[in-house]
This record gives C-alpha cells, structure tokens and sequence, in this order.
C-alpha cells in the first residue's frame, strides 16, 4: 500500500510538471505570435500642422500591434520626407495616409495671423489643434445685426503668441487658411467679433 501511495505521489509530479511546461511552451508561442503581428508606423515626433513640409526631423518610428484598419497608417518603409501635411496630426499619433500629400496644390494654404479676445478661445489650445472660427455682431453696432456665421471649419493653428496672454485683451494666433476663405476670414476680423472653438472630431 505504501509502493501504491508512493508511485501515485511520483506520477502525479510528473504530470504537473509536465503541464507546467505544456503551459510554458504555449505561453512562448502565443507571445511570438503577437510579436509576429507587430509592424513599424511613421508617428509625428511632434504636432504637424496643415501646409507644413516633413523633415525626418519630424518623424519617429512607433512599433504596434498590428490594427485591423492598418492601411490607413504609414508604414516605416514609405518614403515620407518632403511630403506636405493637409491634415493636423498630434504628437506622437500615428500618421495617417490621409494627413499627408505629394502635391503641393493640394497643400497650399496661407497662415493668416488674427487676434482673438482671450475669453472667445479655449485658454488651453495648442498648436496644432483644429478649431472652427465663428463672426458674431458686434453689441454696439448701428446697423442691423448680422446672424452668427462660421467663417471657417476645422482650420489648424499654426502658431500662438504666448507673449501676448500675459498682456491681456486679445491673443495672437496664426491660422492656416486656403485662398478661398483668407478674404471672408479678414473681413469678418474687421468688422465683427471672432469666436474660436475648439474641433472635437
């Protein structure tokens, strides 16, 4: 009886022992597995803004797990420098392949610097954030109102002028506009108040 006990003890062991390392060796292969399924994405080192021209300074390389919708990113082996930005691309995020162009047409935009009353912006917006700018009347004006109109739509900020919140009143911003939309955006600067918020997209 006691063999029997012994000779069970023994046994029983060996299978754990062998199921720890069938446990083991699966655990190896699900972890090459998920490695297999990574690849290497051009990501903004930095914010890119509309109209900007990469540099490889601009560019890091992120290694991810492969997403389902991977086509819409850039691989690390696409040639991307001198490519022109159309798109605003956070830093850090993975570029996708509609955030940039070849063309420089299609790119041509036109950094339009205006300046906003310090409560008719968000107080924490960045470069590189999209905004979409609002005219609204004047309360003191004396010819009939004018109706609240979007002047522009999800438009990039190129630039802040950090100097100028510590002064109070306006704060200066430079947008980047298309041809189109610099006259109405100019003319709605000098005849109304301008209102920036921020683009959740």
């Amino acid at each position: 009886m006691t063999n029997l006990r012994i000779n069970l003890q023994v046994h029983s062991r060996r299978y754990i022992a062998l199921g720890l390392i069938l446990i083991s060796l699966f655990a190896a292969m699900t972890i090459a597995s998920e490695s297999n399924r990574t690849v290497h994405i051009w990501a903004a080192k930095h914010a890119l803004v509309p109209g900007e021209v990469l540099t490889v300074n601009d560019l890091q390389v992120n290694k991810v797990l492969l997403p389902e919708n991977s086509s819409r990113y850039l691989d690390a082996s696409a040639k991307i420098e001198s490519s022109y930005v159309v798109r605003a691309v956070g830093s850090g995020e993975l570029i996708p392949v509609a955030a940039l162009t070849r063309s420089e047409q299609s790119a041509r935009l036109r950094g339009v610097p205006i300046a906003i009353n310090r409560n008719d912006l968000p107080s924490d917006l960045a470069v590189g954030e999209s905004i979409n700018i609002y005219s609204l009347p004047i309360k003191n004006q004396s010819s009939a109102a004018t109706p609240v109109t979007e002047i522009a739509h999800g438009v990039s900020v190129a630039s802040i002028d950090n100097a100028s919140k510590s002064l109070g009143g306006s704060i200066g911003i430079v947008v980047r506009l298309s041809d189109a939309d610099v006259a109405a955006l100019l003319t709605a600067d000098a005849l109304n108040r301008l209102v920036a918020v921020r683009n959740v997209q």
